[in-house]
């Protein structure tokens, strides 16, 4: 759900010239998936349908943040 609500957060950072609205945001969504991440296995899903989302699901958050950080002129590393 996190990830449907990027788009209005870029509008409503830039409409308010807020960009702690963007900030707090990619913070919200890195705490989300650190918790999905402890939580679910990714690689050692059950079902490999479960491991396909999963994978398809860290990279679209990874884009996400990625770009968010982009925006706030801070780099991200490749990898960690």
């Amino acid at each position: 759900m996190l990830l449907h609500e990027y788009p209005a957060i870029i509008s409503e950072s830039a409409d308010k010239y807020e960009p702690s609205t963007l900030a707090n945001y990619l913070y919200q969504l890195a705490k989300a998936y650190n918790h999905f991440y402890a939580t679910l296995p990714i690689l050692n899903a059950v079902e490999e349908q479960q491991c396909k989302f999963r994978l398809q699901l860290s990279s679209a958050i990874a884009s996400t943040i990625k770009k968010g950080m982009k925006l706030l002129g801070i780099d991200v590393p490749d990898q960690m």
